[in-house]
C-alpha cells in the first residue's frame, strides 16, 4: 500500500508528455448493471458518438470509444 501511495508523488515531480494506456474493450451489451448503461448511455449522447434514434447500434457501441473520446 506505501508503495502505491508514494508512486503519484514520484510522478508528480517528472514531467511527462504522453500517457499511454490500454482503454476498456467492452460493448455496451455486456454491461450488467442497470445504472452504468445508464451512465454510460448518456454519455455516449452527449459527446455525440450516436444519436438517440440509433437504439440498434448501442448495443454494439465499444466502450474504448467513449473511453478515449471522454479522456
Amino acid at each position: 500500500m506505501l508503495k502505491n501511495t508514494a508512486r503519484p508523488l514520484l510522478l508528480s515531480a517528472q514531467k511527462f508528455d504522453v500517457i499511454a494506456g490500454n482503454p476498456p474493450w467492452l460493448s455496451y451489451r455486456f454491461i450488467k448493471d442497470r445504472t452504468y448503461q445508464a451512465e454510460v448511455k448518456s454519455l455516449i449522447l452527449r459527446y455525440g458518438l450516436l444519436e438517440s434514434s440509433d437504439v440498434k447500434l448501442f448495443t454494439q457501441m465499444d466502450l474504448s470509444t467513449l473511453f478515449m473520446v471522454h479522456c
